[in-house]
């Protein structure tokens, strides 16, 4: 039950269990169920395993409101009330298909259509329209097919010691997660780090970075280690051009090659061959830089590289299938941009792409496409207006197709590529600048989005990233442009039939 429900190690105790005969007919407005137990919205009948789940909840967990365990408890009921099939291993090693459906108990067997659900009934050889089981006594064979609609569960999970925006977010090798930097105020920068352990859902504060910086970006090198660059270190929004390298074995930072150019609002993006490419970015708010440079973790120093065709600053990057890097939109000299331009590591060499965007956007978020495609989506436009379009990059063609609009405009949002191919994009501030809580889902086969359910807080200026269990964790942010957010929240992804019927719980992986 803990390992199904994600639940800490000791919260979960069951008691009582027992059995008893299940009558499968659905609820109707007549009639008189015949046994003790009716399944909830299924003809199926069989025998239904009853009993008590005892939650408590562990004193070494970091969150400890009602708030949070009302939070985590219903989450583990939701998970737990969503399992479909399972297989039971019997004595003989055959492996026992079974289907599990949510039961309502009547004592007195009188009629009732309430939904309460306090066991599971299970049934042998269970087949539908949309789920399939094959068994033999060696190996078992599931394909499930169906019609769903994707929701999202936000559960808080443990604050950060220091509330942050504007700080970096990055995966570490070992499955914890590296938040480093920041602004508390939007005017003073932070040189605090702080790891969350993927596995106890706690953060644990690190070495302090060498330089406090804000507006700047955080790469995973191909040992471990972490590069971060550039940034600015107060409201002034004077850039520095300083580097430094995060040991994630030992928790130390150290300082490394310098940049030619201090910048922050840039890119940073991982090459093939373990080299970042930093481009473009300004280094006072006002001069758009449209240079390059490469660092190489080897010899800790950077190298020059050409010039992009455009001056560009607050746009996005992504790398490609091939190993180029496609880089989208932005602030220009005088207006935002609709531009992109490709970099071959190969050459050093920027190519502008067949065609611009359908319209200038900055503040956007861009994610590649397991398909090798690029999904950009939101920012704001010259007239400063918030965006709901997006748009899908050709990577073969270089030509850009609009797709289905969000259901709400939002720029400084995150958007968040799942293993099963699609994006979750969250927060942000809206088209009147107002910060979001809300949260869609965009198919990448069908190209929709879809809405599923708001964060606990309205946030933008946040980071995002992807847990090994393929959950995904928010971080930070502020609400009001002032005031930074110390909490965090670990979304969790599951889909279930439109009728509600089968309930099929998954990670989206």
């Amino acid at each position: 039950m803990q390992e199904a429900t994600g639940a800490a190690p000791g919260s979960v105790n069951l008691t009582g269990i027992g059995s008893a005969p299940a009558n499968g007919t659905k609820n109707s407005t007549s009639g008189r169920r015949r046994r003790d137990i009716q399944c909830d919205k299924t003809d199926r009948s069989g025998t239904a395993i009853l009993f008590d789940m005892v939650l408590n909840y562990p004193a070494n967990l970091q969150c400890q409101t009602p708030y949070c365990k009302v939070s985590r408890y219903s989450s583990m009921y939701d998970k737990f009330n969503s399992v479909t099939d399972l297989n039971i291993v019997a004595d003989d090693g055959t492996l026992i298909p079974v289907e599990l459906c949510h039961v309502q108990s009547h004592p007195s067997g009188n009629f009732d259509n309430d939904n309460s659900a306090n066991g599971i009934v299970i049934v042998s050889n269970a087949t539908s329209t949309t789920t399939t089981t094959t068994t033999t006594t060696t190996t078992t064979t599931t394909t499930t097919t169906s019609t769903t609609t994707p929701i999202a569960v936000w559960i808080l999970t443990g604050s950060m010691s220091t509330a942050r925006y504007y700080h970096t977010q990055v995966n570490l090798t070992n499955g914890n997660i590296l938040v480093a930097g920041g602004t508390a105020d939007g005017s003073t920068a932070l040189n605090s780090a702080e790891v969350y352990n993927s596995s106890t859902a706690i953060w644990t504060t690190t070495g302090n970075m060498t330089t406090a910086r804000f507006d700047y970006t955080a790469s995973i090198l191909t040992n471990g280690n972490v590069l971060v660059v550039g940034g600015t270190p107060d409201g002034s929004y004077l850039a520095w051009n300083s580097t430094e390298v995060y040991n994630s074995s030992t928790g130390i930072w150290t300082t490394t090659g310098t940049m030619s150019t201090a910048r922050y609002y840039h890119t940073a993006s991982i090459l093939t061959n373990g080299t970042v490419l930093v481009a473009g970015g300004t280094p006072d708010g006002s001069t758009v830089l449209g240079t390059a440079e490469v660092y190489d973790s080897s010899t800790r120093s950077w190298t020059p590289t050409s010039t992009m065709s455009t001056a560009r600053y607050s746009h996005t990057a992504s790398i490609l299938a091939n190993g180029n890097v496609l880089v989208v939109g932005g602030l220009g000299n005088s207006s935002q941009l609709s531009s992109a331009e490709v970099y071959n590591p190969s050459t050093g060499i920027w190519t502008t792409t067949t065609g611009n965007m359908s319209t200038t956007r900055m503040y956007h978020t861009q994610v590649t496409l397991t398909n090798g495609n690029v999904l950009v989506a939101g920012g704001i436009n010259d007239s400063t207006a918030g965006l709901s379009s997006a748009e899908v990059y050709n990577s073969s063609t270089g030509i850009w197709t609009t797709t289905s609009t969000m259901s709400s405009a939002r720029y400084s949002h995150t958007a968040s590529i799942l293993a099963n191919g699609n994006v979750l994009v969250a927060g942000g501030l809206s088209g009147n600048g107002t910060a979001l809580g809300s949260a869609e889902l965009y198919n990448a086969s069908t190209g929709l989005w879809t809405t599923v359910s708001n964060m606990s807080s309205a946030r933008y200026y946040h980071t995002a990233s992807i847990l090994t269990n393929g959950n995904v964790l928010v971080v930070g942010g502020t609400a009001d442009g002032s005031s930074a957010l110390s909490s965090a929240e670990n979304s969790e992804i599951f889909e279930k039939t439109p009728d509600n019927d089968r309930k099929s719980y998954s990670f989206l992986s």
